[in-house]
């Protein structure tokens, strides 16, 4: 699919998309887009769009938008191999397995990140000492790990290569949704968009 050679195409994608993905789940500005642009490999392409998704009207949405664009999509999502295949130049459809995530407490994490100067690793483990985000500024401060015991592979990392680092534990990243028992336990709690309460309850059923 051949890819635009100009911005209109992205500038008329963003009008697009702003009809049914709310702002908070689109990424447009270069600092944020710049975090996008590199998995566990070595490779990096800066997309230059990301989208959260919640639920598959908006992906089935996203793709017709697209194809009238001539706009290649790119998906990561929990399982997405991440050796250079979850990367985009273009845009990237993520698929977000921390579903309760609040915009206020990402925006915590880059805010973070400035504070220590821009360079340097910020954490929010989730509640089974996983790792429900990880800011790197540059992406390879340390390496990205992945599993129940992340969270302390990571601070173990920054402490051993002497890179400025901060944790978070913010709530709405705490639960990710790896297996049937952290559905029940989201559905349970008040977080998450109705949307994406919809989609897990007829899920489950």
């Amino acid at each position: 699919m051949p890819m635009p050679m100009s911005n209109d195409a992205y500038e008329e994608l963003d009008h697009r998309l702003s009809a049914f993905i709310p702002a908070q789940r689109r990424v447009s500005d270069p600092l944020r887009l710049l975090t996008w642009g590199t998995d566990a490999s070595f490779y990096r392409l800066v997309p230059r769009r990301v989208v959260v998704v919640d639920s598959e009207d908006e992906v089935r949405r996203i793709l017709q938008c697209c194809t009238a664009l001539r706009i290649a999509v790119t998906f990561r999502a929990a399982g997405t191999s991440l050796s250079g295949q979850a990367l985009s130049d273009s845009l990237l459809v993520v698929l977000g397995d921390v579903a309760g995530a609040l915009p206020g407490e990402i925006d915590a994490l880059f805010d973070a990140l400035a504070s220590l100067g821009g360079r340097g690793v910020v954490l929010a483990p989730s509640s089974d000492g996983g790792s429900s985000a990880l800011l790197r500024a540059p992406a390879d401060a340390i390496p990205a790990c992945f599993g129940p015991d992340s969270a302390k592979r990571h601070r173990d990392a920054a402490a051993g290569r002497g890179v400025p680092f901060r944790e978070l534990p913010l709530a709405s990243l705490a639960l990710d949704l790896d297996v049937p028992e952290d559905v029940e336990q989201f559905l349970r709690s008040r977080t998450g968009g109705a949307a994406t309460r919809r989609a897990l309850r007829r899920k489950r059923a």
